[in-house]
């Protein structure tokens, strides 16, 4: 399990790079992991020679009450534990735009409901990938939400009468 500092990400990205592997980057919460989460890396990793994964510090996780389900610190241990993972770093910043200007890897990879997003952190992100020559593609994997799956969770049962 290898959960980095941003220094130490930064130096084994450079050193990756300078011997010629490609190196990738995923960002998201993964409070939840679930099979699109799983798939997306999977998918991720095949297409690159090392894969890390920031994951968002638990103040910027805005995805309802009571989230997220997990600290940071268990979601980075978690998605560090994945095979197809090289290691995670929790994001210090509100989005992956610092990260990706002081490790600037060689592709920075999201899922496909990102594709035709107008969400400002992503364009800000993507605009800032592109800006530094860091290539950003998209994972064509099952897409699965935390949220629903939290929703679903916290539904009453239902009383099923004969």
């Amino acid at each position: 399990m290898s959960i980095l500092n941003t220094e130490e990400l930064r130096e084994i990205v450079h050193e990756k790079k300078q011997n010629g592997l490609v190196v990738a980057l995923c960002h998201g919460c993964f409070d939840i992991l679930h099979v699109g989460h799983i798939r997306h890396l999977m998918a991720a990793r095949n297409e690159c020679n090392a894969l890390f994964v920031s994951i968002t510090g638990d103040r910027f996780v805005n995805k309802g009450p009571d989230r997220p389900i997990f600290p940071e610190q268990e979601r980075a241990e978690i998605v560090s534990s994945l095979k197809s993972v090289s290691g995670t770093i929790i994001n210090p910043n509100t989005t992956s735009v610092q990260l990706l200007e002081n490790i600037q890897p060689s592709i920075y990879f999201k899922g496909q409901e990102y594709l035709n997003s107008s969400e400002a952190n992503f364009l800000n992100e993507k605009k800032t990938a592109i800006g530094l020559g860091i290539e950003v593609r998209h994972t064509f994997e099952k897409v699965c939400s935390s949220s629903k799956i939290c929703e679903t969770l916290r539904k009453p049962p239902q009383d099923h009468e004969a």
